[in-house]
Protein backbone atom coordinates (compact mmCIF):
# COMPACT_ATOMS: atom_id res chain seq x y z
CA UNK A 1 0.00 0.00 0.00
CA UNK A 2 0.91 3.70 -0.81
CA UNK A 3 -0.25 6.42 0.48
CA UNK A 4 -0.31 10.25 2.25
CA UNK A 5 -1.91 12.37 4.03
CA UNK A 6 -0.94 15.95 4.10
CA UNK A 7 -2.66 18.91 6.41
CA UNK A 8 -2.24 22.27 6.15
CA UNK A 9 -3.26 24.49 9.79
CA UNK A 10 -5.07 27.36 10.10
CA UNK A 11 -4.72 29.38 13.69
CA UNK A 12 -5.04 26.94 16.85
CA UNK A 13 -7.98 24.25 15.64
CA UNK A 14 -8.69 25.11 11.87
CA UNK A 15 -7.13 22.57 9.26
CA UNK A 16 -7.60 21.12 5.45
CA UNK A 17 -6.36 18.39 4.46
CA UNK A 18 -5.67 15.97 1.58
CA UNK A 19 -5.40 11.63 0.99
CA UNK A 20 -4.40 9.90 -1.25
CA UNK A 21 -4.00 5.96 -0.97
CA UNK A 22 -2.99 3.00 -3.47
CA UNK A 23 -3.10 -0.93 -2.50
CA UNK A 24 -4.39 -3.81 -2.84
CA UNK A 25 -7.37 -5.38 -0.25
CA UNK A 26 -6.44 -8.24 1.37
CA UNK A 27 -9.49 -9.49 1.61
CA UNK A 28 -10.35 -9.59 -2.14
CA UNK A 29 -7.01 -8.98 -4.00
CA UNK A 30 -8.55 -5.71 -5.61
CA UNK A 31 -6.03 -3.02 -6.91
CA UNK A 32 -7.72 0.23 -5.30
CA UNK A 33 -7.06 4.35 -5.70
CA UNK A 34 -8.68 6.49 -2.75
CA UNK A 35 -8.37 10.43 -3.00
CA UNK A 36 -9.78 12.22 0.13
CA UNK A 37 -10.46 15.66 1.37
CA UNK A 38 -10.93 16.95 4.91
CA UNK A 39 -11.32 20.26 6.79
CA UNK A 40 -12.12 21.68 10.23
CA UNK A 41 -13.38 25.07 11.21
CA UNK A 42 -13.99 26.73 14.43
CA UNK A 43 -16.27 29.45 15.06
CA UNK A 44 -16.62 30.50 18.55
CA UNK A 45 -17.99 27.61 20.41
CA UNK A 46 -18.95 26.16 17.03
CA UNK A 47 -17.16 23.59 15.59
CA UNK A 48 -17.53 22.29 12.08
CA UNK A 49 -16.26 19.26 10.49
CA UNK A 50 -15.86 17.14 7.28
CA UNK A 51 -14.23 14.67 5.15
CA UNK A 52 -15.32 13.29 1.64
CA UNK A 53 -13.64 10.42 -0.37
CA UNK A 54 -14.08 8.65 -3.86
CA UNK A 55 -11.91 5.39 -4.70
CA UNK A 56 -11.83 3.43 -7.86
CA UNK A 57 -11.67 -0.74 -7.73
CA UNK A 58 -10.22 -2.15 -10.37
CA UNK A 59 -11.57 -5.88 -11.13
CA UNK A 60 -14.87 -5.63 -9.69
CA UNK A 61 -16.64 -9.11 -9.90
CA UNK A 62 -19.89 -10.00 -10.61
CA UNK A 63 -20.84 -6.40 -12.50
CA UNK A 64 -21.13 -4.41 -9.35
CA UNK A 65 -20.04 -0.80 -9.03
CA UNK A 66 -16.15 0.28 -9.76
CA UNK A 67 -16.48 3.67 -7.56
CA UNK A 68 -17.09 4.08 -4.25
CA UNK A 69 -17.85 7.61 -2.14
CA UNK A 70 -18.47 8.52 0.79
CA UNK A 71 -19.04 11.95 2.89
CA UNK A 72 -20.08 13.61 6.16
CA UNK A 73 -20.34 17.03 7.84
CA UNK A 74 -20.34 17.48 11.67
CA UNK A 75 -21.28 20.27 13.92
CA UNK A 76 -20.43 20.29 17.64
CA UNK A 77 -21.62 23.18 19.43
CA UNK A 78 -20.31 23.91 23.09
CA UNK A 79 -22.97 25.18 25.04
CA UNK A 80 -20.71 25.36 28.17
CA UNK A 81 -17.14 24.28 29.10
CA UNK A 82 -18.66 20.57 29.76
CA UNK A 83 -21.52 20.24 27.43
CA UNK A 84 -21.72 20.25 23.65
CA UNK A 85 -24.27 19.01 21.04
CA UNK A 86 -23.45 17.40 17.92
CA UNK A 87 -25.26 16.59 14.72
CA UNK A 88 -23.73 14.67 12.04
CA UNK A 89 -24.73 13.83 8.53
CA UNK A 90 -23.17 10.43 6.71
CA UNK A 91 -23.63 9.30 3.63
CA UNK A 92 -21.93 6.00 1.99
CA UNK A 93 -21.62 4.09 -1.08
CA UNK A 94 -19.70 1.23 -1.25
CA UNK A 95 -17.85 -0.65 -4.26
CA UNK A 96 -19.89 -3.69 -5.46
CA UNK A 97 -23.35 -4.35 -4.92
CA UNK A 98 -24.47 -3.32 -1.65
CA UNK A 99 -26.95 -0.43 -1.39
CA UNK A 100 -26.00 3.14 -0.11
CA UNK A 101 -25.83 3.80 3.42
CA UNK A 102 -27.06 7.04 4.61
CA UNK A 103 -27.33 8.69 8.98
CA UNK A 104 -28.01 11.39 10.63
CA UNK A 105 -26.71 11.54 14.37
CA UNK A 106 -27.77 13.68 16.99
CA UNK A 107 -26.10 13.67 20.65
CA UNK A 108 -25.33 14.91 24.07
CA UNK A 109 -21.52 15.25 25.30
CA UNK A 110 -19.96 15.58 28.75
CA UNK A 111 -16.38 16.48 28.99
CA UNK A 112 -15.62 16.48 33.05
CA UNK A 113 -11.98 16.78 31.52
CA UNK A 114 -10.57 17.80 28.59
CA UNK A 115 -9.36 13.75 28.15
CA UNK A 116 -12.60 12.23 29.02
CA UNK A 117 -16.08 12.32 26.97
CA UNK A 118 -19.07 10.55 28.07
CA UNK A 119 -21.69 10.63 24.91
CA UNK A 120 -25.54 9.82 24.75
CA UNK A 121 -26.03 9.62 21.16
CA UNK A 122 -29.27 8.66 18.58
CA UNK A 123 -28.50 7.76 15.33
CA UNK A 124 -31.01 7.11 12.02
CA UNK A 125 -30.06 5.05 9.68
CA UNK A 126 -31.40 4.96 6.11
CA UNK A 127 -30.67 1.78 3.40
CA UNK A 128 -27.65 -0.44 4.40
CA UNK A 129 -28.14 -0.97 7.96
CA UNK A 130 -26.11 -4.13 9.01
CA UNK A 131 -23.00 -1.78 10.15
CA UNK A 132 -24.80 1.30 12.23
CA UNK A 133 -28.34 0.28 13.33
CA UNK A 134 -30.90 3.17 14.76
CA UNK A 135 -31.02 3.34 17.94
CA UNK A 136 -29.64 4.95 20.96
CA UNK A 137 -25.96 4.46 22.51
CA UNK A 138 -23.99 5.40 25.30
CA UNK A 139 -20.22 5.93 25.42
CA UNK A 140 -17.41 7.05 27.40
CA UNK A 141 -13.61 7.57 25.76
CA UNK A 142 -10.75 8.03 27.99
CA UNK A 143 -8.06 9.84 25.73
CA UNK A 144 -4.10 8.74 26.80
Amino acid sequence: MLGAHVSWNFGFADDVGVSFQHGRYLGSGQRFTLLGVNSRKTLGGLTLQGEATASHWKDEPNGGRSHEWGGFLLADYRFTPHWHGVVEREVFQPHGTDPQSRSNLFGIAYKPDPAVVWRLEYVHQQGRSSEIPTGWSASCAVLF
